[in-house]
């Protein structure tokens, strides 16, 4: 009876490390896509970074902008979907100031802050 006990626990014990270390690969495996994502859409855009420094923030804009395309894709009651394009690393506040003649209100600046936020019509 104490024998079949303690199989019960280590079965217990393989089952929960089995479903801790799928969620750390399934993690590392949602990052790994992000970034082949990335790479595939600078590769379709032509877009080339300065620097390191530049391409790991364009990277980070261009997530948010996949996870707010995919979150609002999940949404059952939109009548339309979302997809990247040519303006995915671009923050909203970019987007509007190079594409729309957009100012930047006088007494404001451009923080990175702001610039980090996700991409919103």
């Amino acid at each position: 009876m104490a024998f079949e006990k303690i199989l019960v626990m280590i079965a217990i014990f393989i089952i929960l490390g089995t479903l801790l270390t799928s969620q750390a690969t399934s993690r590392a495996l949602y990052k790994a896509s992000i970034a082949e994502k990335h790479e595939q859409w600078m590769a379709e855009y032509g877009r080339v970074y300065p620097d390191s420094t530049e391409k790991e923030r364009r990277f980070a804009i261009f997530k948010k902008n996949v996870e707010f395309v995919e979150k609002f894709n999940n949404d059952r009651e939109k009548t339309y979907k979302l997809s990247v394009n040519q303006f995915s690393d671009m923050t909203s506040e970019e987007f509007r100031r190079q594409h729309t003649g957009y100012k930047t209100p006088a007494g404001s600046s451009l923080t990175s802050s702001s610039e980090d936020k996700s991409f919103t019509y």
